[in-house]
């Protein structure tokens, strides 16, 4: 008597279920695992690979407006400090977080330990936003200072020794101060005095001669431009005012030597 073979886990049709069954398990838990190992990348991998690009550095703020150059220092440890390289305000520190490209920053107040001014700085390639995903001039743009390129921080052009000089504190990328700069060297009337210029935002030097100026005058420094001529000073560029009142000190200058005093010299 013919004995029955039976196939437990195939059907009618010879596929074999069992085997089904372990390759879906096979790519369940593929994905499982490559899900895991997403979630990981996101959340502990590239927070890592975040902060070493950006730790560790000093990074220079630039805006589209007539304010002072401000400096970022992000170090490994998760901590920042915001510094005013005119010294009109005390450095802040503060924490962040990183999310993605973003890293979020809160600053805190020791004296309330309340969290006050919080921001975000987005990463778009070698440059920082600020606020923004949009990395330009306009809506604020953090560079690494060690990206940049070198630039001539201070330059001269002497034509008289007995001229009145133009001083011109500026920072490299102020939109205003390059309107003012790029006005002064085509003015005519101007061609017969002194211009030095003094880069600020990158050359701590020039930055505390500003500084020492300022307070020689008994001015306040909020921004740059800054302009010294003897001793008189014009803070920021107006195209429909600025002009004017230049030639105008230089003019009195010219004119009244003996009232001429180069300040700016004197505190070198």
């Amino acid at each position: 008597m013919d004995k029955k073979i039976k196939f437990k886990d195939k059907d009618k049709k010879g596929i074999n279920k069992g085997l089904i069954k372990k390759i879906i398990l096979i790519i369940v838990g593929i994905a499982l695992v490559g899900c895991v190992g997403y979630l990981a990348f996101i959340n502990v991998v590239k927070p890592i690979i975040t902060l070493n690009k950006v730790a560790n550095a000093d990074w220079d703020y630039y805006v589209a407006n007539n304010e002072a150059g401000v400096s970022f220092r992000i170090n490994k440890n998760k901590t920042l400090k915001l510094s005013y390289k005119d010294g009109t305000y005390p450095d802040q520190e503060g924490k962040f977080t990183i999310a993605g490209n973003n890293i979020i920053v809160e600053f805190y107040d020791e004296a309330t330990k309340a969290t006050y001014y919080p921001y975000i700085l987005h990463i778009d390639g070698d440059h920082l936003c600020v606020g923004s995903d949009k990395c330009d001039q306009e809506s604020g743009l953090l560079v690494k200072r060690d990206s940049k390129q070198e630039t001539t921080t201070t330059t001269e052009r002497t034509t008289n020794v007995n001229a009145p000089t133009i001083y011109i504190f500026h920072g490299d990328g102020c939109p205003h101060c390059k309107e003012l700069m790029d006005w002064i060297d085509k003015e005519e009337s101007l061609n017969s005095v002194n211009i030095i210029k003094y880069e600020v935002w990158n050359d701590t030097a020039n930055s505390e001669l500003m500084t020492k100026v300022a307070k020689k005058l008994k001015k306040d420094v909020s921004g740059v431009p800054f302009v010294v001529i003897g001793n008189k000073v014009i803070s920021g560029f107006d195209s429909s005012k600025t002009p004017d009142e230049i030639k105008s000190i230089v003019n009195d200058y010219v004119n009244n030597p003996k009232n001429y005093k180069d300040v700016v010299a004197t505190v070198k």
